[in-house]
């Protein structure tokens, strides 16, 4: 869609993709009095990821009237956003959301009379999730488990769930005292179906979904996207306007290929200490990038040629040879509970 986001005049067709109708924004402050501060509001940004739990918003206030002090403003309060927006042709989108205040950031005095400054704003369940602290034991997939913190920990409404069950091997153990949020991540980290990772996320429309990237992948297409750094079509036209829909804004990634970094995470060498507190067992076990099957048969490290003036040999080892460098501490209890694997079995 097109990088230009603009509040549209009441009634008025989007003639792009970006251009909206900012139709209500309430304010809940602490007292509990509804306040309608559609006006004052300059601009919004909603974002959205896999990675990412909850929706995160921006709201740009520029504010004449002091509503700040006036309302108490101090970040808790309840947000809640209605846009609209009708296309040419007769279609039209219409969002809702409730938010909660989690800051208020770059404030500034523009004028005498005149302040601006931001609400970062998320979804409800992550703020609730602030709030209280997970202790108690589980049985089961981590699908399942997942569902049962929405809706018994974090109150959503199940209507807006849509969670993948279907995750594999049910697990046992004690939730480690974590936040709600943190421990859907936690759990989200063991989750696997056909060797394919989970995300839990949200979206605006569709509300709050875990589900495996396989399963993502083979759903039907949303929307087909080209990289078209200009535009030849007639603003205000049909082709123009699909153009725009369909349009990649940017294309970026972090290759992540920095050896330095990926060398303190023990990606080429490390150790791994697993203790049975069951069976008073420890044992030690060394990891090895040269040693260890690969993705890439080549590897990503060069061979060592012998010569330390060479770059490739650190106190007179390779890297891989490092394995004191990372070291990862497991605890083990084999009677703990039948039934089931623990939360760091393979």
């Amino acid at each position: 869609m097109s990088r230009v986001n603009s509040k549209l005049a009441n009634g008025s067709d989007a003639i792009i993709p970006s251009s909206y109708e900012l139709s209500e924004v309430l304010l809940t402050p602490s007292n509990g009095e509804v306040r309608n501060i559609t006006d004052v509001v300059g601009q919004i940004s909603i974002r959205e990821s896999i990675y990412s739990g909850s929706l995160q918003a921006d709201v740009n206030i520029l504010d004449a009237a002091n509503m700040l002090e006036k309302l108490k403003v101090v970040s808790g309060e309840v947000l809640d956003l209605l846009i609209t927006r009708r296309l040419a042709g007769g279609e039209s989108d219409k969002y809702s959301h409730s938010f909660r205040i989690a800051e208020v950031s770059s404030f500034a005095k523009l004028k005498p009379g005149t302040q601006t400054y931001v609400f970062k704003c998320i979804s409800e369940h992550a703020y609730m999730s602030q709030l209280k602290t997970i202790s108690k034991p589980f049985n089961n997939v981590p699908g399942a488990l997942i569902q049962n913190i929405c809706t018994d920990e974090l109150k959503i409404d199940p209507n807006e769930l849509s969670i993948n069950t279907e995750t594999k091997q049910t697990i046992t153990g004690v939730y480690p005292r974590m936040r709600p949020i943190y421990l859907i991540n936690w759990l989200t980290r063991r989750s696997y179906d056909n060797g394919s990772p989970f995300f839990f996320y949200e979206t605006l429309g569709q509300g709050i979904f875990f589900d495996s990237y396989e399963n993502m992948i083979n759903k039907d297409n949303y929307n087909t996207f080209k990289h078209a750094p200009t535009m030849t079509t007639s603003p205000g036209s049909d082709n123009h306007i699909k153009g725009l829909k369909n349009r990649i804004l940017k294309l970026s990634t972090d290759l992540n290929m920095s050896k330095y970094k990926q060398a303190a995470a023990g990606a080429y060498s490390s150790t791994l200490h697993t203790l049975d507190i069951a069976q008073k067992k420890y044992k030690k076990t060394t990891y090895s990038y040269g040693k260890d099957l690969k993705l890439n048969k080549s590897g990503l490290l060069a061979k060592d040629t012998g010569n330390k003036e060479s770059g490739l040999m650190f106190n007179d080892r390779v890297v891989e040879d490092h394995s004191e460098s990372t070291n990862f501490y497991v605890s083990l209890n084999t009677s703990a509970a039948g039934g089931g694997s623990n939360y760091h079995t393979k």
